[in-house]
């Protein structure tokens, strides 16, 4: 019999899982698809709670002790994998628009608050503010991680750990008996285990509903393309509302992303793909010129409330929900992990973690849509 079932292979999923099996549980992933095939895949994997959010409150609090903990997290990670997830913290610069200037550098406040560092950036400082944009907010020691090689390293490590994958089974319902989940029925049988871990993304409200428990979790379309160039133009993160360039070691240039609302269609649209171009040729027009190399999209797990779900309900025991992380689902994975291994093993959550703002019993009460997820 397994500890620990852990429903969806994303990047959150195979996070929480590796995290449970160094505590020495027994823990098995249950996965339909590709390992990561959605969001975990398709992700940037921009690490820069500052120079994407727009507001401080418990998301910018928890995204930013989530990076900290990256450093540790990655050298843990390299003990038990081969894989280099290609973590750097070469800063991220945050573009700004004439119409929002007063308000981003009132935003400064709390910003220097979490990383006295951050600066404001007038055109012609450094990094350069492209034209067209009044200033920039640079925060060095933000950065990004290389999606894939991230999500090959977790995988990697969560085999040495011993944790078993179930890859193409799918996960049906939860099973519950009286006011505790057991396990989970699959396509292939049940599985019994003490404890179950709702990762499954997009996915996840369907699953909620089988134990009468209510996710306001749906899919939303990030389309992305890449272009190729001999030299990185820079070796930061550009990021702005609505487009990002994140440029890796190998010269791929990642460029994003659309929020599209397309059910559960992941397919890549030309017009998704023209979205992305002219976003980008507002911030750095030069990249269009570069060679395509592919363009690839994911079904993101957004909120209607723009948080994710990561708790328990206090009338359920056995069950820990772990979702609709939406664009942040790389950048919390340390800390997600942390958050539920504390639940499973009933020790202390991280003093970031907020249960009153992140645990799924909310869901009655949060009115809205995913659309007020991208901050």
């Amino acid at each position: 019999m397994t500890d620990v079932v852990v429903v969806g292979g994303g990047v959150v999923g195979l996070a929480s899982a590796w995290a449970l099996a160094r505590q020495g549980l027994r823990v098995t992933v249950v996965e339909p698809g590709p390992l990561g095939g959605q969001s975990s895949q398709a992700a940037a994997g921009i690490l820069g709670p500052l120079a994407e959010s727009s507001a401080d409150g418990p998301l910018t609090r928890l995204l930013w002790a989530s990076l900290e903990r990256f450093p540790t997290w990655v050298a843990a990670l390299a003990e038990d994998s081969a894989a280099d997830p290609e973590f750097e913290t070469r800063g991220v610069l945050r573009l700004v628009a004439p119409a929002q200037a007063a308000a981003e550098r009132a935003s400064m406040a709390w910003r220097t608050r979490y990383d006295p560092a951050v600066t404001w950036v007038e055109p012609g400082g450094a990094p350069p503010v492209p034209e067209g944009w009044a200033a920039a907010i640079w925060s060095p020691h933000e950065g990004q991680i290389h999606g894939p090689r991230y999500l090959d390293a977790l995988l990697q490590a969560a085999v040495r750990r011993g944790v078993n994958l179930e890859v193409g089974t799918l996960v049906t319902a939860l099973e519950r008996e009286g006011d505790r989940v057991v396990g989970v029925r699959t396509d292939h049988g049940r599985i019994p285990a003490a404890a179950v871990v709702l990762a499954a993304g997009a996915w996840s409200a369907p699953l909620a509903a089988t134990v009468e428990r209510r996710l306001d979790v749906a899919p939303v379309r990030g389309q992305v393309l890449g272009v190729r160039a001999p030299v990185r133009p820079f070796d930061y993160v550009l990021f702005a509302p609505g487009a990002y360039v994140a440029p890796k070691a190998d010269g791929l240039l990642v460029l994003g992303a659309t929020e599209d609302h397309s059910g559960y269609d992941s397919r890549v649209t030309l017009d998704g793909l023209y979205t992305v171009a002219r976003r980008i040729a507002a911030i750095a027009p030069d990249l269009l010129r570069l060679p395509f190399d592919r363009a690839w999209s994911g079904l993101r797990p957004g909120t209607a409330d723009g948080l994710p779900y990561l708790g328990r309900w206090p009338d359920l025991e056995g069950l820990v929900v772990a979702t609709g992380h939406y664009r942040n689902g790389i950048l919390l994975s340390p800390l997600t992990a942390d958050v539920v291994t504390a639940l499973v093993t009933g020790s202390t959550p991280p003093p970031s973690y907020d249960p009153a703002a992140f645990g799924p019993a909310r869901s009655a009460r949060t009115p809205g849509s995913p659309d007020e997820a991208a901050r």
